[in-house]
């Protein structure tokens, strides 16, 4: 037997040294090729239509190279175009885009490596669907078609009322603290004006009038676990009416309540348990749930595949819930469910009946050819929508010729596809107002603000950034969000963090529109009036204290308050509460005026309806704490609900014969802080004000 190599014939005897020669030289080059192919390929061997794989994150860019995007490690493209170093791709999935890549990222990939990324990113959109959908079960076309008639015929009414600051019932002060453990994470006002607290305490429970779903209250949790309650107060705050506390097997953690008409009431559960709900109860991780007026049965039960950041509840008793962005699945989405129906639709194509979705990002057809286009598409001209980009007062901004960006780069500052939902609110005739923020990078994070409003079947209305100027240089998050029932105004509340920047439109009569200083690290909201026809912005002004000698050398111009919670009254006015440190501007009839230990102090402002001044303002301790929850009472009285620190100074506890009898004179014997309630009587006169220092 002979071998033939290049042209020498071998013996047989040189068979065996000849053939693991060629070996060695066969292995060397397919090490070499595995080494060096790919950087060859790089340079000279891609070819148009082939298919190739990032080697890591890269940038994908346009073509004036704008990050479009990061690509993922092992991502399979399919090359279009070469040009020098660069290579235009298309993506492998509908819903990522192509764009412009470095070939120094890529690598080749397979047909089989396509197929199999193709197939796995059609798994991951699936994914992505089921996860955000609110309710996945599906229905007939005669269901529809009656369920949409059950829903025209619905009745629609008012919101509770709310009262105003005229009454003088509520005539002296009450504070005191929540039994140990109590926790409140929401209240409602309900038809009648009696408020609902829901929270979670610990077993057993010591209310009057408390009763457990199922007879008596719990006296026991597994493992302590705290039980999930709902209390209802009179209308004034002072008394208990009624109450139920749940076993964790029957509801499971209460995150927020919800008035609704003709005093039912709604909340948002972690579960519900099939005593609750019956033999069909879901399973699902999350459930809207309606309750009866008396608390004692289960009207409504609708499960949640989604986690939700806020809801609210129409004049017609239809929910609709806002969840909020998560991971790479994109922005936020809005839901609305119209109907009893367990099936959905998008907003825009559908008529009034199933529930109804939709995405809040920069892809959303509502979004992307209208209010966003400046930053989403590089848009040349500003689209005539409310988006003021000049001084106070100036005119819409209609075919206005605008810069790209202000970043120094020149680049597009958005930073991914997202938009940042963080609060819904519903108007008397079914509007819906979304107000978040917008993500930027530039260097730093940045969050810009925005408020939009749609209407019932989810046309965009307007929308508003409140921006004096393109791009912002402090962060903005939204803090509250409410509607003026006198008028229907929106009033909205943003916390803005950075230098002492002036980039949100302030209205020149506001209450307080300067800072101290130029130099200063601030965390103060800023409150604004908006038309709810137009969505221009009517009032505005901000909320801080004022410090004269600031603990940090580096920031000596501190401003600082925090919102929590706010709520419009029925004669207007705008009723804030939260934290602020000390030179708190406050009125001369305030509950306590001044406080003169650094940190954050529970505190309340009652602001006139044009935010032109406090009616009045308050601290609640001079110890440290927080508002997190108030109401307007019935007798002119605010009800606030916090959190107090049980070390240093005393807070102002009222006596045990006057406190209302779900409060305590004393606070618990252990722990670093405890909950608390606060009613407080609203003067009807306004009073002077000034920082106070002394």
């Amino acid at each position: 037997m002979r071998y033939r190599t290049g042209c020498f014939h071998q013996t047989e005897a040189n068979e065996t040294g000849s053939l693991f020669r060629y070996g060695k030289r066969c292995l060397l080059a397919i090490l070499l090729a595995v080494v060096f192919a790919p950087a060859l390929l790089a340079q000279a061997d891609w070819k148009r239509g082939q298919y190739a794989s990032f080697t890591g994150e890269a940038d994908i860019l346009s073509p004036t190279d704008v990050v479009i995007r990061k690509s993922d490690p092992g991502e399979v493209v399919r090359i279009r175009m070469l040009h020098g170093d660069f290579a235009e791709v298309g993506s492998s999935l509908e819903d990522r885009p192509g764009g412009k890549v470095r070939l120094a990222d890529l690598k080749p990939a397979t047909a089989q490596d396509h197929e199999a990324w193709t197939m796995a990113g059609a798994q991951r959109k699936a994914d992505e669907a089921k996860e955000a959908a609110p309710l996945n079960s599906e229905a007939s076309p005669e269901e529809e078609v009656a369920l949409e008639t059950k829903e025209s015929g619905m009745p629609t009414s008012a919101t509770p009322a709310r009262p105003a600051f005229t009454s003088r019932e509520n005539s002296s002060p009450v504070w005191g603290w929540l039994p140990a453990g109590v926790k409140i994470h929401s209240l409602a006002r309900i038809e009648g004006g009696d408020i609902v607290l829901a929270g979670e305490c610990p077993p057993p429970v010591g209310w009057p009038r408390v009763r457990g779903w199922q007879g008596a209250a719990p006296s026991t949790s597994t493992e302590g676990t705290p039980l999930p309650f709902l209390l209802r107060l009179s209308a004034n705050g002072r008394e208990v009416k009624d109450g139920v506390v749940f076993a964790p097997e029957e509801l499971g953690r209460i995150k927020l309540v919800r008035e609704a008409p003709g005093g039912a009431l709604w909340v948002l559960t972690e579960q519900v348990g099939a005593n609750l709900g019956g033999k069909d109860a879901p399973k699902a991780a999350r459930c809207l749930v309606r309750m009866a007026p008396n608390l004692q049965s289960i009207e409504r039960v609708i499960p949640l595949s989604v986690e939700v950041g806020d809801f609210a509840v129409d004049a017609a008793n239809r929910p609709a819930t806002l969840r909020f962005p998560s991971g790479r699945s994109g922005g936020g989405y809005l839901a609305r469910f119209f109907s009893e129906g367990h099936f959905e639709r998008t907003f825009p194509a559908a008529p009034d009946g199933p529930t109804r979705r939709m995405k809040l990002d920069f892809s959303s057809p509502t979004l992307a050819d209208g209010p966003f286009a400046i930053w989403a598409r590089k848009a040349e001209t500003l689209p005539d929508t409310a988006t003021p980009l000049g001084p106070w007062g100036s005119e819409r901004n209609a075919g206005q010729s605008i810069e790209w960006t202000n970043v120094k780069s020149g680049k597009n500052p958005i930073r991914g596809a997202d938009l940042k939902p963080e609060a819904l609110a519903i108007d008397r005739e079914g509007n819906l107002y979304v107000s978040g923020t917008i993500p930027f990078h530039m260097g730093f994070p940045d969050f810009d603000p925005f408020l939009l409003k749609f209407s019932p079947d989810g046309k965009l209305l307007w929308t508003n950034t409140f921006l004096n100027g393109l791009l912002s240089e402090p962060d903005q998050k939204t803090q509250a969000l409410d509607i003026d029932p006198t008028n229907g105004d929106v009033l909205v509340c943003y916390w803005q963090h950075g230098n002492n920047v002036k980039t949100l439109l302030l209205a020149p009569d506001g209450w307080l529109t300067k800072f101290t200083g130029t130099n200063g690290n601030i965390k103060i909201p800023w409150i604004g009036r908006v038309d709810a026809a137009t969505g221009r912005l009517k009032n505005s002004t901000y909320i801080h204290s004022r410090m004269p000698n600031s603990p940090n050398k580096r920031w000596p111009d501190i401003n600082s308050a925090s919102v929590a919670d706010m709520e419009v009254a029925g004669d207007g006015k705008v009723v804030v509460a939260g934290g602020t440190t000390i030179s708190f501007p406050t009125t001369v009839n305030a509950f306590l005026p001044v406080v003169h230990e650094f940190g954050g102090h529970p505190m309340l402002a009652v602001l006139k309806p044009d935010l032109t001044a406090p009616h009045y303002s308050t601290y609640l301790s001079a110890g440290k704490g927080d508002v997190d929850h108030l109401a307007t009472l019935a007798g002119g009285a605010v009800l606030c609900v916090g959190t107090h620190s049980l070390e240093g100074p005393p807070p102002p506890v009222t006596t045990a014969e006057s406190l209302p009898e779900y409060l305590s004179p004393t606070p618990p014997a252990e722990g670093k802080e405890c909950g608390f309630a606060a009613i407080l009587p609203i003067p009807a006169d306004e009073a002077e004000w000034s920082f106070h220092t002394d």
